[in-house]
Formats: C-alpha cells, sequence, structure tokens
C-alpha cells in the first residue's frame, strides 16, 4: 500500500511539472514571458493633428500583411476634431524609414477657408517619445 501512495503522489508532481512547463513554453513563444527584441521594427505610432477651428477628414490607405491570404490594400477613414489628433496607425515601423511611408495614398478633404499640410513629404511628419519611450510621428493636417 506505501508504495502506491508514492506512485500516486510521483504522478501528480510530474503532472504539475509538466503543466508548469508547458505553460512557461506557451508565455515565451506568445512573447509574455521574455519579450521580442524590437530589432529594426520597432513598434512606432502615427498621430494626425487638426490645428485648426474645424473637423477635418481625411482617408488613407494601407497595406495590411494577411497570414492566409497576404498583403492586401485597406482604406480607413478619420474625422480629426479641432484642435485634437487621432491615431491613424501603430505599427512595426523599420527604423530608416521615412515617416511618410507607412501609408499608400493619403487623402485629404478639401476645406473652405482651411491651409492643408502635405502628408508626402517627410519633413512634415515630426518625430517624438511616448511615454513608454516608443516612437511617434505627427502630421499637422490643417492648421
Amino acid at each position: 500500500m506505501y508504495g502506491n501512495f508514492q506512485y500516486f503522489i510521483i504522478c501528480v508532481e510530474m503532472k504539475r511539472v509538466i503543466s508548469l512547463l508547458l505553460l512557461s513554453i506557451t508565455l515565451a513563444g506568445c512573447g509574455v514571458l521574455f519579450p521580442w527584441p524590437e530589432g529594426n521594427y520597432p513598434m512606432t505610432s502615427f498621430y494626425v493633428k487638426n490645428a485648426s477651428d474645424k473637423p477635418v477628414d481625411f482617408e488613407a490607405t494601407v497595406i495590411k500583411q494577411s497570414t492566409t491570404t497576404g498583403p492586401f490594400t485597406m482604406s480607413v477613414p478619420f474625422t480629426v476634431n479641432p484642435q485634437d489628433s487621432v491615431l491613424a496607425r501603430q505599427v512595426g515601423f523599420r527604423k530608416d524609414a521615412r515617416p511618410n511611408t507607412w501609408f499608400r495614398e493619403f487623402r485629404i478633404s478639401p476645406l473652405d477657408g482651411v491651409k492643408t499640410n502635405n502628408p508626402y513629404k517627410p519633413e512634415n511628419w515630426k518625430q517624438g517619445n511616448d511615454s513608454k519611450g516608443k516612437t511617434t510621428y505627427t502630421f499637422i493636417i490643417a492648421e
């Protein structure tokens, strides 16, 4: 009888060890236990700011990557309220890439009496850092 009890204890311990091992492998694989280094593609945020007194509408077309269907284009409409900004995209972005290359097309709806800037010029995207030290770019769409 004593042998069966020891065998039972060993089986319970083995189950705990195997379960803990599988959980650790799963979390490590997802980057939770040991976050993946960002390398040449750190997470970067792109903001569009409206410094005018009127709401501004724009549409950004980006290339998305799907593991099942491959790359595809996607257009997303935005409205930026007066004196406000919106997060247009957050993506792993190559360190040495120009900030105006995160989109394929950028269409700004015309507004009477509001000067809009050109999103295709890299100098119109101002680089900064967020509270976590991640790179951000801000484009002032209207003044």
